[in-house]
């Protein structure tokens, strides 16, 4: 619930470098629900009722940072603007930041969510898995900051490159060639790194849409958040049909030929090749298309992704 609001003060505050600050964000958010899972897996065998305590812990630490959080605008001067300028629609480089985003999205949670599987079925032990999680949880920090830092100090597309050509290499190259514990638990650091990166780069995105107004930050983020959320759905019934119909199977070897993951791996890297369309944005600068979305629509859609954060 506050996520959404702490995006834009932090964008307002730190203008000139909203990359880095915004991988400090993400990175912190990303521990914080490492250590969440951890205690929570500790805590929830022993009593079903300490989870409400804990949130009401985490809840009172969390208050007193709302003190410092304040808009750069002042609240009257915010209130008296006009309304939302909607023409930001038919800019053809908004088109090509969301749908390459759409793109990303597809392949971004499936390694989290088939390593402990991909782990079992290598008949490694049980808690190969969760350690692969684990470090893709933690090499994810350091991506967030780094990359986050190489888009206030490079051309956009250079961060760009390197999360998603990252990404899909770590995929196609690593995943794809694990046959045992050392590479996959490489393929996790990498993965981790990489990957986490993309979404530190929705601010810049916005940036490039459109500077002049503050609140429009809000909706666009909004509108990149649910083309993750897309994404990720839609991904859920593909991944399971083509892990059904892998024609890999036992027909080649390493990762690629285990059991249906070849299909799931091949699909995953080329999404993240897919989505490096990203860099072509600059050619479609000053470009528009002819469509009229009420902006109605757009609220509510930004009303209804504000719920599913909260």
């Amino acid at each position: 619930m506050s996520s959404s609001p702490s995006t834009d003060i932090v964008s307002q505050l730190y203008a000139n470098d909203a990359g880095l600050h915004d991988g400090n964000a993400a990175s912190g958010f990303t521990e914080s629900l490492n250590w969440d899972r951890a205690l929570i897996e500790a805590e929830v065998p022993e009593t079903a009722v300490s989870l409400p305590p804990m949130a009401a812990i985490f809840g009172g630490l969390a208050m007193p940072t709302f003190v410092y959080a304040k808009p750069r605008l002042p609240v009257a001067q915010a209130s008296a603007m006009a309304a939302v300028d909607r023409s930001f629609l038919k800019n053809q480089v908004f088109w090509v930041l969301i749908i390459s985003s759409t793109i990303q999205a597809f392949a971004n949670f499936l390694p989290a969510i088939y390593l402990p599987s991909f782990a079992n079925d290598l008949k490694l032990n049980t808690t190969s898995g969760t350690l692969a999680l684990a470090l893709m949880n933690a090499t994810s920090v350091p991506g967030f900051i780094i990359i986050g830092g190489m888009s206030d100090m490079f051309d956009l597309r250079v961060p760009i490159s390197v999360s998603t050509i990252g990404s899909a290499l770590a995929i196609l190259l690593v995943w794809g060639f694990t046959a045992n514990l050392t590479p996959l638990l490489f393929f996790a650091c990498l993965y981790g790194f990489f990957s986490s990166g993309f979404s530190v780069l929705w601010s810049r995105f916005i940036g490039v849409i459109s500077t002049e107004d503050p609140r429009l930050h809000s909706i666009l983020m909004c509108l990149f958040v649910s083309s993750r959320g897309l994404g990720n759905i839609l991904s859920g019934p593909l991944s399971t049909e083509l892990m059904r119909h892998s024609p890999f199977y036992d027909h080649v070897s390493y990762g690629y030929g285990v059991k249906g993951y070849g299909s799931l791996i091949l699909f995953a890297g080329l999404c993240m090749l897919a989505s490096t369309a990203a860099i072509t944005y600059p050619y479609f600068a000053g470009k528009t298309i002819d469509i009229d979305v009420p902006l109605s629509t757009i609220s509510r859609l930004a009303r209804r992704d504000g719920r599913e954060r909260s």
